[in-house]
């Protein structure tokens, strides 16, 4: 989830002096991480749990994916962007 997201779907501030000074919307920001929380990923969570190692190592692991990938989704998004611009502007 996306900072603007958790904002969002919070309806909260993260800035920490906001947080600090109100209890119940840092609840809300809270619950709204942990009700998007990928169990999957991070099965220690929600079992109350310390994670082992390897669990904590495969949440890495997965999560670096998760970012790159993401991140090269926009890349190619913007880049495809950029090609329509260049293709209007040749055509024009």
């Amino acid at each position: 989830m996306s900072e603007d997201d958790l904002k969002t779907f919070a309806d909260a501030s993260l800035a920490l002096h906001s947080l600090h000074g109100d209890a119940e919307m840092t609840g809300r920001v809270i619950d709204t991480v942990l009700a998007g929380l990928d169990r999957r990923r991070f099965p220690w969570v929600s079992e109350g749990r310390e994670a082992t190692e390897a669990e904590r190592n495969a949440a890495v692991l997965a999560s670096a994916v998760l970012i790159a990938s993401q991140r090269l989704e926009t890349e190619r998004h913007n880049a495809s962007k950029v090609q329509e611009e260049q293709v209007r502007e040749a055509l024009r």
